[in-house]
């Protein structure tokens, strides 16, 4: 899926059990809010996601008890932010994801 260089808001939305899959995806220029989303006990799979330059917003999400997985995302100008996020007992993987602007590969398990 390609979101292009418009912003894209899942404000206050509300996921319940099962998969929420945005593999593959590709985000332009435009910010990605998530903020106050509660994500319920759903597998959250962002892995090789591109996010490019924009902001990537988590702050007040609620993440349930399954895995969320950025792994081998690439994010190259822009941040992520999960401020005051509230994660459940699930993995939280950012194995191998690529910050392009420091060239820096992520481990945090």
């Amino acid at each position: 899926t390609h979101f292009n260089e418009g912003n894209v808001s899942f404000k206050v939305a509300r996921f319940g059990e099962g998969n929420i899959d945005f593999r593959y995806a590709k985000f332009g220029f435009g910010d990605i809010s998530f903020e106050r989303t509660e994500f319920g006990d759903c597998k959250v799979d962002f892995r090789t996601v591109e996010f490019n330059d924009g902001k990537v917003n988590f702050n007040r999400a609620v993440f349930g008890d399954g895995d969320v997985n950025f792994e081998g995302a690439e994010l190259r100008n822009g941040k992520f932010s999960f401020k005051r996020a509230i994660l459940g007992s699930g993995d939280f993987n950012f194995e191998l994801a690529l910050n392009q602007k420091t060239n820096a590969v992520q481990k945090i398990l």
